[in-house]
């Protein structure tokens, strides 16, 4: 797969930013998927919804895939919320969307001269949540407690500053501070199996992406 971020082809997967355009490279290549797609980093949710809509009207796209953090409204995150906006954009096209995301990764088949739609809501479909809570359980557990432990003794005596939205990042990036090379980027963190491919959650995820794309 390619290393450019900013893919332009007939099948894309849409992504808010690097760190999820690197880390889905990594799981490509762990799960040997084929290269029939590429990665387009947004730059954010907003414009990821924007370009979406734009591509949904493209003639020489067959396929799309979105992956989206659930993290709003930030002071109480719903899933809901997020699958609504979804499909508000994509019910105007004519898509007809299940009532909530499908446990492994939802696919809307091809609509007339729309393209074929994946859509993926970190972490799982399910919680909300972003790309952290994805990675957390492909941490190892003993270390991931105690990492948990110290963020939550830093918060008990006030030193801590992070949104409570972001407490996963902080727990991951604490566990990922205690690797050899503290402070990877996620991508290298699962190429140096600091973080472990073969968790139900990354599987999933990586047979969603062979769904969309490959079948």
């Amino acid at each position: 797969m390619s290393s450019n971020c900013k893919y332009k082809g007939s099948q894309v997967l849409l992504v808010e930013g690097k760190n999820d355009c690197h880390v889905i490279m990594a799981l490509c290549e762990k799960y040997n998927l084929k290269e029939s797609f590429g990665l387009y980093e947004c730059g954010g949710d907003e414009n990821l919804l924007s370009r979406l809509d734009a591509l949904v009207e493209e003639q020489d796209i067959n396929t799309i895939g979105v992956v989206l953090d659930t993290d709003i409204p930030e002071k109480i995150p719903n899933l809901a919320v997020r699958w609504q906006q979804l499909a508000g954009i994509l019910s105007t096209f004519g898509y007809s969307l299940p009532k909530a995301p499908e446990a492994q990764g939802t696919v809307l088949e091809t609509l007339e001269n729309h393209p074929r739609i994946g859509l993926w809501f970190m972490p799982n479909n399910h919680d909300p949540g972003m790309l952290e809570d994805f990675l957390m359980p492909l941490a190892e557990t003993p270390t991931l407690e105690y990492a948990k432990y110290c963020v939550t003794q830093a918060e008990a005596k006030n030193l801590t500053r992070f949104k409570p939205v972001h407490r996963s990042k902080a727990i991951l990036h604490t566990y990922l501070s205690w690797q050899d090379e503290p402070g990877k980027p996620l991508g290298q963190s699962l190429t140096s199996h600091a973080l472990q491919h073969d968790h139900e959650i990354a599987s999933s995820f990586a047979n969603w992406l062979n769904r969309l794309f490959n079948s």
